[in-house]
């Protein structure tokens, strides 16, 4: 099963005053797939414009709910790179009055080792369904809201640009 939960046109970035546009910062889709050859996993593909220079102290994190979730309870996952540029591709749950952005009811794991990103844009994100609640193949996945986070306060780029959780 594939699902492209949004696509979003190039281009549409906000750039603040004192921060450089990097391709990496402009959002064009997520898909989230159940592979037929990975067992038990789910992937999530964000798609931006450009990854041949990583930026640095920037996090591409995906917030969703499962259709069993309470209301409270939000999940994500990301690709995050450090101050010098080494990607790490997380994991976690936030109650969503407090969001996913540093909140200290955030819990974070590691994704698995299959996952990776590409110059062409690609960011893949591999987990374990036990890493996100064990949703049964094909169950809903709700609510999504991706994001580009520099320094965790500023955002350049939304999808969907409403910035109202969708799909």
């Amino acid at each position: 099963h594939l699902l492209l939960a949004a696509r979003e046109r190039a281009g549409d970035l906000i750039t603040p005053i004192g921060v450089t546009s990097y391709p990496g910062y402009d959002l064009r889709s997520l898909s989230i797939a159940e592979p037929f050859g990975l067992t038990d996993k789910l992937v999530f593909t964000i798609k931006v414009q450009d990854l041949t220079t990583v930026p640095p102290n920037t996090r591409w994190p995906v917030q969703f709910q499962l259709a069993t979730d309470p209301a409270t309870v939000g999940r994500w996952v990301d690709m995050s790179a450090d101050a010098a540029g080494m990607v790490t591709f997380n994991y976690g749950t936030f109650v969503v009055t407090a969001g996913a952005y540093g909140s200290p009811s955030t819990t974070v794991g590691l994704a698995d080792a299959e996952s990776k990103f590409n110059a062409d844009g690609t960011i893949t994100i591999v987990l374990s369904r036990s890493k996100i609640g064990s949703p049964i193949p094909s169950a809903g996945m709700q609510g999504f809201l991706i994001r580009v986070r520099i320094a965790n306060t500023i955002t350049p780029d939304n999808m969907p640009d409403s910035l109202a959780p969708d799909g």
